[in-house]
């Protein structure tokens, strides 16, 4: 029988169930590899189909790369097609626009195809920072019907996305079930999740679960300090240079 809850990978969030959707917001590239990487190493070990979305920062080989420095016999996976890296151009914009039922009904075809391989079900992380303004309340759209959607699915799907401008931090929280943030190492939680195993395992905040009392890094904290991020990168695509945190711009 296939189990309710899976492990993330990520210590503060732990185990969650199936229908899981939340956000990681990021600082820097460590940050996003340091989250991922475990995320996928447990789904692959639960035997569940995984597909990592990738943009700047981030280039398909770096995220292969820094799979096969952590997986062990992580051809064996990729020979089963049990992970596959992809560009999130292509997944989020093919034909030029998003296009929320396409999107979301690849994603079904993707869950049934894995259950019709004796999968468990599918895990998806997709990264965000090649969103500009004119696709953010399109995609926002289609956050929001995939968190409509997600529940009492065998699904657990993990959104990334760079630290920016309070007001897209709100969109943000608001199309998913929880959010948590690693900035340079150190985890906080923006929006703890309603539903959450309980834990007698401490963190090394001493918190019992995801949160038990007040975590540094409210909304507003995240989003002051997105206002002042230095961390600076190179687009893998076009090699344009780009800032971690300044405001959200055309891809």
């Amino acid at each position: 029988m296939t189990s309710t809850l899976r492990n993330t990978g990520i210590e503060p969030v732990g185990d969650m169930p199936w229908g899981t959707h939340f956000c990681h917001f990021y600082e820097t590239t460590a940050d996003l590899l340091e989250t991922l990487v475990p995320f996928f190493k447990a789904g692959l070990q639960s035997n569940e189909l995984c597909a990592w979305v990738v943009s700047e920062p981030l280039t398909e080989d770096e995220a292969w790369q820094a799979l096969d420095r952590a997986v062990p016999r992580l051809n064996r996976y990729v020979f089963d097609r049990s992970i596959e890296v992809l560009n999130a151009r292509e997944v989020y914009l093919a034909g030029g626009q998003i296009d929320l039922h396409r999107i979301v009904g690849n994603w079904n075809s993707k869950l049934n195809g894995a259950l019709s391989r004796r999968y468990q079900g599918i895990r998806v992380s997709g990264n965000t920072a090649w969103v500009g303004h004119q696709q953010w309340a399109n995609f926002m759209e289609y956050e929001a019907e995939v968190n409509r959607r997600v529940s009492g699915q065998p699904m657990v799907l993990l959104c990334t996305y760079p630290l920016t401008e309070k007001a897209a931090l709100h969109d943000v929280t608001r199309t998913h079930q929880f959010a948590v943030a690693k900035r340079r190492g150190h985890w906080e939680v923006v929006e703890a999740p309603k539903h959450r195993r309980p834990s007698s395992r401490p963190s090394r905040r001493g918190t019992s679960g995801i949160v038990r009392a007040a975590i540094k890094g409210t909304l507003a904290s995240l989003s002051a300090y997105a206002r002042h991020a230095e961390y600076a990168g190179r687009c893998s695509d076009c090699g344009r240079g780009f800032v971690i945190g300044a405001p959200l711009r055309g891809a």
